[in-house]
């Protein structure tokens, strides 16, 4: 499944690309949902219930605690029920700023001033060892210790919820996917696709099916 559609305001506005069945945004209420490891059935399932918790839980004056809030509940509500599912929430209801949450290794990456960077950190065994520079990160890609996750939904009770938060500029491009899907396109063809002019129909080509993005540029 691939959407096009127009994101955030005319002030600060945005294409964005969808592709994989378990990638949700709201325009109302400003903010997305990536899942993965996890069927279409249930995918659907805990995104409905996500957005039910924001809806009652969502406080705009603390837009990144509410989300934190709604994550918790999750985790509590699906204790044991899915094994290594990734979740990364994100919302712009504050100004020119992305309030980012996650769980797994699902990434955010951001292309501005001409440099790309990892804003998130993936929860696995081979992140925790190269933090501690016990593992040299360029062998992420052949390392099966990139796919053991050390934090998920439901995984256990005492999971915790990483978070981060992004100020947006003017011409910045902006990728959601899994170290899955970075590491069958690889650094370079990442590299093309955010430094490039981005033609959402080449996208399509570039992502399998079962492999949930979320692109989005600013304008």
């Amino acid at each position: 499944m691939n959407i096009l559609k127009k994101l955030f305001n005319k002030k600060n506005s945005m294409d964005y690309f969808i592709n994989g069945e378990n990638v949700k945004f709201s325009e109302e209420l400003q903010t997305g949902i990536v899942l993965d490891n996890i069927d279409k059935e249930n995918g659907e399932y805990i995104i409905e219930r996500f957005f039910e918790l924001l809806n009652e839980k969502l406080d705009k004056k603390n837009i990144k605690g509410s989300l934190r809030i709604c994550l918790e509940k999750l985790n509590e509500e699906f204790l044991g029920k899915y094994e290594n599912v990734s979740i990364q929430v994100f919302s712009k209801l504050e100004e020119k700023k992305i309030n980012i949450l996650n769980m797994g290794n699902i990434r955010f990456y951001v292309y501005s001033n001409n440099e790309i960077r990892q804003i998130t950190e993936d929860d696995t065994e081979f992140f925790k060892l190269f933090k501690n520079n016990m593992i040299d990160y360029s062998k992420a890609k052949d390392s099966p210790l990139a796919n053991i996750l050390t934090n998920s939904l439901g995984k256990n009770k005492n999971n915790y919820v990483n978070t981060y938060e992004y100020f947006i500029q003017q011409g910045d491009k902006i990728i959601i996917l899994n170290s899955k899907a970075y590491n069958r396109i690889g650094e370079t063809r990442l590299e093309n696709i955010l430094t490039g002019n981005i033609n959402f129909e080449k996208l399509k080509e570039i992502f399998n099916e079962n492999e949930n993005v979320f692109l989005k540029k600013c304008k």
